[in-house]
């Protein structure tokens, strides 16, 4: 079964209005501090926590992406007393090819679905609208439509591509918090579960129990200048250990936790990177080039941009500020990436508080099509000019 190629979103915190946010192998989201960016990625956790098996409503909201959220508090707050508002996805193939769930919280917290709205191969569009009940009906039958979280449990037939899909999407969904945790020093204990939406906390143990995962993420680290060795220490009647050493010197034993926060604090995206593309599933993930240095931020890029070669097909969605993550992106597209594999986004937004999506895409030869910012990215240039002149220099304006 095909991943999705959008995100769509309406009402959802700034989003005032519907805008679709493309899932390519490879989406790098753009944009100013408080500008709508992680709100993109939180509606990924949002399905991925709707869409387990053990979802506790039709939509779950996850505490680590949503920490003392009340579910009224996601909706646009520009039209006051109304806060539905709309969540869905977009693919190419098939029966259904869109959906949008409608959710309109109560003040005790629930989250009801209100309204689910389907297009079909042929446009048709189909809506579910709420009963007198609170139940979902089916338009041409008049029967109830059940859901488990957020997958419909009748096989009505305009519904049964629909369940399919968003079956096939449980567990293939991750998002992973832009703040991880250091590795522990001594790492014990049975393996904890695969959290969908997650800190990263679990990944030294799941490295510990799967040999492959960790040669792949031991090949990045010896990407880096100079070359680094991940290797892992049994530690009797304790557990294990992780040491990062320099690739020269076999002998030494550095802990990973003391080689600085960045290559702790990418530990998780190599790993869970490594896994989406293993497994052909969605990664979200906020800064991924935490506490990195520039050229290690390049190598991370590239690590990325291999995956997305995988015929499983991953998809990575990376909210980033980094230029060099930029720049590494467009060099493995001018080196033969496919230019269809990567999107650029740019979020803004305007004075009255609403954000805007503008998909910029890549041309074969690396270079940006229409809509980047000209101010995007630009501060570091700003500042070279303003030194330049107050050193009396002459200054060549743009």
């Amino acid at each position: 079964m095909s991943l999705p190629d959008a995100l769509i979103v309406e009402r959802l915190r700034s989003f005032a209005e519907r805008v679709s946010l493309p899932l390519r192998p490879l989406t790098l989201v753009y944009g100013a501090n408080n500008s709508g960016k992680s709100a993109l990625l939180r509606a990924l956790a949002l399905l991925a926590a709707s869409l387990e098996p053990a979802a506790r409503g039709v939509i779950t909201l996850p505490e680590r992406a949503f920490a003392d959220v009340q579910p009224r508090e996601l909706a646009w707050q520009g039209a006051a007393g109304d806060y539905n508002w709309k969540l869905g996805l977009r693919w190419r193939g098939g029966d259904v090819q869109e959906f949008v769930a409608t959710i309109n919280p109560s003040v005790e917290g629930e989250m009801p679905l209100a309204a689910l709205e389907v297009v079909r191969h042929d446009a048709e569009r189909w809506r579910v609208r709420s009963g007198p009940d609170g139940f979902l009906v089916d338009p041409d039958t008049g029967t109830p439509v059940l859901f488990e979280g957020l997958v419909p449990t009748v096989d009505a037939t305009k519904l049964v591509d629909l369940r399919q899909k968003l079956m096939a999407l449980g567990g293939r969904i991750r998002w992973l918090a832009g703040v991880r945790p250091p590795v522990p020093r001594l790492i014990g204990g049975p393996v904890p579960s695969r959290g969908y939406v997650t800190d990263g906390s679990e990944v030294p143990h799941l490295l510990i129990e799967d040999r492959a995962l960790r040669e792949e993420v031991t090949a990045f680290y010896a990407t880096l200048d100079p070359p680094r060795s991940l290797e892992l220490h049994e530690v009797p009647h304790y557990g294990h250990s992780f040491s990062l050493n320099p690739a020269s010197r076999p002998s030494w034993r550095v802990h990973l936790r003391d080689t600085g926060e960045g290559m702790s604090q990418v530990l998780p995206v190599l790993a869970y990177a490594a896994l989406a593309a293993r497994d052909g599933g969605i990664l979200a993930v906020e800064e991924p080039e935490s506490h990195l240095h520039p050229s290690a931020q390049s190598h991370l890029a590239a690590f990325l941009c291999e995956l997305t070669k995988r015929p499983t097909g991953p998809r990575f969605v990376i909210e980033t500020h980094s230029r060099v993550v930029l720049l590494a992106v467009q060099r493995a597209v001018a080196d033969g990436l496919p230019a269809e594999h990567v999107q650029i986004v740019w979020v803004d937004q305007d004075r009255d508080g609403r954000s805007t999506l503008t998909a910029i895409p890549l041309h074969a030869n690396g270079r940006m099509g229409d809509g980047w910012p000209p101010s995007a990215l630009a501060e570091d240039l700003r500042l070279a000019r303003e030194l330049l002149r107050a050193s009396r220099l002459p200054v060549e304006e743009p």
